[in-house]
């Protein structure tokens, strides 16, 4: 049993017409849907990576001025925390190196 492509495809002229100004409209529309889809995706990644790297700076900030307000602060954020030994070098990391 042999499957051909001729046996799915409209007989008819206004069928074959149908077919001829739709299929491009459909495949269009969902190339432009991914399209747009993964931008929006890729630029609420980016929002939210930056508003965790800025109440990330803000806790160290506030660690290195008073250490109960940062406490404080990141319980208010939901950020967990650890407390690292005081030889550790902290560095804030630049928004722009991120991406």
């Amino acid at each position: 049993m042999v499957l051909s492509l001729k046996s799915y495809l409209p007989r008819s002229l206004f069928g074959r017409a149908a077919l001829i100004l739709i299929a491009p409209v459909i495949t269009l529309q969902f190339i432009v849907s991914i399209v747009f889809i993964q931008r929006h995706y890729d630029s609420v990644t980016k929002q939210l990576t930056s508003a965790v790297i800025l109440d990330t700076q803000v806790v160290l900030e506030q660690l290195r001025e008073n250490a109960p307000k940062a406490v404080q602060l990141a319980q208010a954020l939901k950020i967990n925390y650890q407390f690292l030994p005081q030889d550790a070098e902290i560095t804030l990391v630049d928004q722009q190196d991120l991406w």
